[in-house]
């Protein structure tokens, strides 16, 4: 499913997000075990979850918003789930102030109150929602994104943020993480995440 070569959409040799990105081949993005998997679109998420769920015959699918901020928020009421100062997230989160603008190995910030490592920050993460907001659409179909990413400033970690990007957008901050339903939820429909 997830073919060494495409391209993927990548920070240019300087670094910066304001400078053209370039591609390079999936498999290089991903090289290590301990990264987390970036470059693959929407639909390319959903399938990975419908294949999971063949597999273990259990529901797995992308999280919607909510589920996506009440596990991120671990009950917290704050701004960020270690508080309201952006300042004392360095800890928990890998963003353009800690990370040397790169995605960084999977659970090296500490996890939130449950336990839950990389909600914030390092990876953007598709969610299942639709992404609607004020702005006029051009005709493109854009999902939800949550969590922010080591490009991002760390204000971009916030709970409640919400992103929208194409479903066929592919880059090397954009991954994502499956939900899977406690037995005895049925498994049709598996990875419909409309």
């Amino acid at each position: 499913m997830f073919a060494a070569n495409r391209p993927v959409f990548c920070l240019g040799p300087g670094g910066s997000i304001n400078e053209p990105w370039v591609t390079r081949p999936f498999g290089e993005v991903n090289r290590r075990d301990d990264d987390p998997v970036v470059g693959v679109t929407w639909d390319e998420a959903a399938h990975f979850c419908r294949a999971l769920s063949d597999r273990l015959g259990r529901r797995v699918r992308l999280p919607t918003e909510v589920e996506w901020e009440f596990a991120a928020r671990a009950g917290s009421r704050s701004l960020y789930f270690w508080g309201d100062d952006v300042r004392d997230g360095g800890e928990f989160a890998w963003t353009d102030r800690n990370s040397g603008m790169q995605v960084q190995p999977i659970r090296t910030r500490r996890p939130n109150a449950w336990g839950l490592f990389d909600m914030a920050g390092n990876v953007w993460e598709w969610c299942a929602d639709a992404f609607r907001s004020d702005v006029a659409g051009e005709g493109v179909v854009r999902r939800s994104i949550r969590g922010a990413s080591s490009c991002h400033h760390a204000t971009a970690t916030r709970s409640a943020h919400r992103f929208g990007r194409p479903a066929s957008e592919r880059n090397a901050f954009l991954g994502f993480r499956c939900v899977i339903e406690p037995v005895g939820h049925p498994v049709t429909g598996c990875g419909d995440a409309q």
